[in-house]
């Protein structure tokens, strides 16, 4: 609807203001317009291998990034901890609910596959795995027994990968710590690897995806049976060592590194979980050194499988695909528990990090992560991109 000046004039200030809250809730905004003069600061420079610009030289809408900054502070997205926006290679954003949270590890939850999955990627390279089509059980002889059902034999590495492998799985239906739910049922074990694959099958494997975190948790063995260590110990050295990455804490599940993420995981820097979004980006390469192999990179962000709503999987990260200001975006993603992301924009080069407190509830957070979208398209759209 229209009103004419005069006549807004005339209904005085109160009901001019009463009017525009009528028209932007009847168009579907429930944002109210930001003050023009927030600034949005500049990340700090620090010497931990990034370096830093502003949102205007990188091509991003300031206006935008503003106004979802304000909506972090006003928690209209729960408890967030932290966002940080990477834009052609610099850090370009940085918000915190306290500065503590700058220097402190953050529980990844399950982003912690998608590292496990780059701990793969380089094992692959390496040899110590030698086919990604390999049976699982090969690793686990001690798992046969009388009662062992030899149609798992058919499970392979690159179904645990593909959360494809068939097995009775199921941590969505019952909150976690109800005894029903699976994940529960697994850390309550004396043994996370045996028990995830005494699980009856119930679909051939490759055929059908089912998030399933244990499956995640073999690898934890895997990795240790071929190269001899432990998960975290081969991170530290080939993975954390060449992108400057030192402050780091890993779950211990069961005796293992828990490489699904469970009871936490794995937990690092927001600007060190950046590094392993710009990382993958860059396919693999973090200041000119090729970290994970390009084709596992490559390889990884193949739609596998279809999995919940428009999500498809690859090799344990997300992908979809939106339609942001009237263009069709991919977007590739590491997710975790309580809203943890990394999340890739290939065609934007950007990167988004979120670590947040939000266990047990749920946000519209990836709503946030499309806004931050929405502000590099603005500014490519109206000439600002450099």
């Amino acid at each position: 609807m229209r009103t004419s000046v005069a006549c807004t004039v005339r209904m005085g200030r109160a009901a001019a203001i009463l009017l525009l809250v009528t028209a932007l809730v009847a168009s579907g905004c429930d944002r109210l317009p930001l003050q023009q003069n927030l600034v949005v600061p500049t990340p700090e420079q620090l010497d931990d291998g990034w370096e830093v610009s502003t949102l205007d030289a990188e091509g991003l809408d300031a206006s935008i990034i503003a106004e979802v900054g304000e909506e972090l502070k006003g928690q209209r997205y729960g408890a967030i901890h932290s966002c940080l926006i990477v834009k052609n290679g610099a850090l370009v954003y940085e918000h915190y609910s306290h500065i503590r949270r700058r220097e402190a590890p953050h529980r990844l939850y399950s982003v912690t596959k998608s590292v496990t999955s780059a701990l793969v990627g380089i094992a692959l390279e390496q040899g110590f795995i030698d086919d990604l089509d390999r049976q699982v059980i090969t690793y686990f002889p001690e798992y046969v027994d009388e009662e062992w059902n030899h149609d798992k034999d058919a499970i392979t590495l690159r179904h645990l990968l593909t959360m494809s492998a068939g097995l009775q799985y199921d941590e969505n239906a019952y909150r976690y710590g109800d005894p029903r739910n699976s994940y529960t049922q697994m850390t309550r074990s004396d043994d996370w690897m045996k028990w995830t694959l005494d699980q009856p099958l119930v679909a051939e494997p490759g055929t059908r995806f089912a998030y399933n975190s244990g499956c995640s948790h073999l690898f934890s063995g895997i990795l240790f049976k071929t190269t001899g260590e432990y998960a975290d110990k081969f991170a530290e050295k080939h993975l954390f060592a060449p992108l400057g990455i030192t402050n780091t804490f890993w779950i211990n599940g069961n005796g293992f590194p828990a490489t699904s993420g469970a009871v936490g995981g794995l937990s690092l820097r927001p600007r060190d979980m950046a590094k392993i979004g710009q990382m993958y980006l860059n396919g693999g390469r973090w200041k000119g050194v090729q970290v994970v192999p390009e084709k596992w990179v490559a390889e990884s962000f193949v739609p596998r499988i279809q999995a919940w709503g428009d999500w498809q999987y690859g090799y344990q990260w997300w992908m979809r695909s939106d339609r942001i200001s009237g263009q069709q975006i991919d977007s590739f993603a590491a997710r975790g528990y309580g809203d943890q992301y990394i999340v890739l924009f290939p065609s934007l080069d950007m990167v988004v990090v979120i670590t947040g407190g939000n266990e047990g509830r749920s946000y519209a957070v990836e709503s946030a992560i499309q806004t931050i979208a929405r502000a590099a398209l603005s500014q490519r759209q109206s000439g600002g991109q450099r």
